[in-house]
């Protein structure tokens, strides 16, 4: 199991919306090799301004690229009324290449 997070600006709280996915995808193929819902799934933890997400049984292949994609809504700020985040997807954005897999 890996743990990957990312970090806010402001205190986050679980989303309410449907169809609130992080995608990971492999940079060579742009296919995608994991997705989670942060609606739904017991893998997606809010902690204060961090999002931190599990990956069971990563697929990594040793020497491949991949990058992650947030879909509309994976957070909601627990200020306001309730702000969700906007999405973000791209290879410019988190580009992660696997060197060692234990």
């Amino acid at each position: 199991m890996e743990a990957l997070n990312f970090i806010a600006t402001l205190p986050l709280r679980r989303t309410t919306l449907n169809s609130t996915d992080i995608t990971i995808i492999q940079l060579d193929t742009g296919l995608p090799v994991y997705q989670i819902d942060c609606k739904y799934s017991p893998d997606v933890y809010f902690l204060n301004t961090t999002l931190v997400f599990f990956v069971k049984n990563p697929p990594w292949i040793l020497g491949k690229t991949y990058y992650i994609t947030l879909s509309q809504g994976v957070a909601t700020a627990n200020q306001y009324c309730g702000l969700e985040a906007d999405s973000f997807g791209g290879k410019i954005y988190s580009e992660e290449k696997i060197y060692n897999i234990y």
